[in-house]
């Protein structure tokens, strides 16, 4: 593919079609602070599509030069396949960036890896003969069961693949949910969203045997989301160890007095302001 740095005008360029990275406001704000000091010295990659620049890599530069009010910007043409394009936005991305969400990433990895599956799984002579998750895993750096668990975390409900990014479960317990129909992911979504809980890899593969098995209701997903307190305990006759603040009893009771004391007359009182109450120290 043949290649050439021009300079376009900000203007003319416009973001790649689909793009799963989200540039922070902070993120941009540094990069057009450094893009002040030192200038713009990478040029962005874009390609002419329909008559229009679409950037491939270099949407974060492109958003500093923005607000830096920049008119024009170093950019690389070049001449890239929808399948190539999607390959290089996100190893660039992927390689450049320090810091990745985790709902971003693995839409990035299920985007690589069907534009690689699109490709026949070879992306070059060097690469014949590989499959294509082990392809991608190699170009990200990472092993082929990461690659996998984002490929199935990316493809879950929109809902359920939502509270993942924000946190709510690790890779592990995303992973294993794909298993679920998409109605169970539904509902499952509807029962963290509504009560919410952090999903352990335990709880999404106890409730993923239940629907394999055929056992899966609302109630059983209840249960396993949110177990019920073990019944409370009768101490009967045990110790029981309470802590006050002697500033707080000080008006009540002598607080320098022997903690057997200090108790007497605590129970003297709770027996005065309680009478009904069946208070005892027998």
């Amino acid at each position: 593919m043949s290649s050439q740095i021009t300079s376009i005008a900000v203007s003319a360029l416009h973001p790649f079609a689909g793009n799963p990275f989200e540039s922070s406001t902070a993120d941009v704000a540094a990069l057009a602070a450094s893009i002040q000091d030192t200038g713009l010295i990478e040029p962005l990659i874009v390609r002419l599509k329909a008559g229009r620049y679409e950037i491939i890599a270099g949407h974060r530069r492109w958003a500093a030069a923005t607000q830096l009010g920049m008119e024009e910007v170093p950019c690389l043409v070049g001449q890239y396949s929808d399948d190539q394009a999607v390959i290089l936005l996100v190893t660039s991305n992927m390689t450049q960036r320090t810091s990745i969400p985790a709902g971003e990433y693995a839409v990035a990895v299920k985007m690589m890896m069907d534009a690689c599956r699109h490709q026949g799984t070879n992306q070059s002579d060097a690469t014949a003969g590989e499959r294509a998750n082990a392809w991608v895993a190699k170009q990200l750096n990472v092993s082929v069961a990461r690659v996998k668990a984002n490929v199935r975390t990316a493809e879950l409900d929109p809902a359920l693949l939502h509270l993942y990014a924000i946190g709510r479960m690790p890779l592990s317990a995303a992973s294993a949910l794909h298993d679920l129909s998409s109605d169970w992911q539904c509902q499952l979504a509807k029962f963290l969203t509504d009560r919410p809980t952090k999903l352990t890899y335990a709880v999404a593969r106890q409730l993923v045997i239940a629907y394999k098995n055929r056992q899966l209701t609302q109630e059983s997903m209840q249960d396993l989301l949110y177990p019920p307190a073990p019944p409370c305990k009768p101490t009967n006759d045990k110790a029981i160890r309470l802590s006050f603040d002697p500033k707080a009893l000080r008006p009540f009771v002598d607080v320098t007095a022997a903690p057997e004391k200090i108790q007497q007359e605590i129970l003297r009182l709770l027996k005065i302001a309680l009478p009904d109450a069946a208070l005892s120290d027998e």
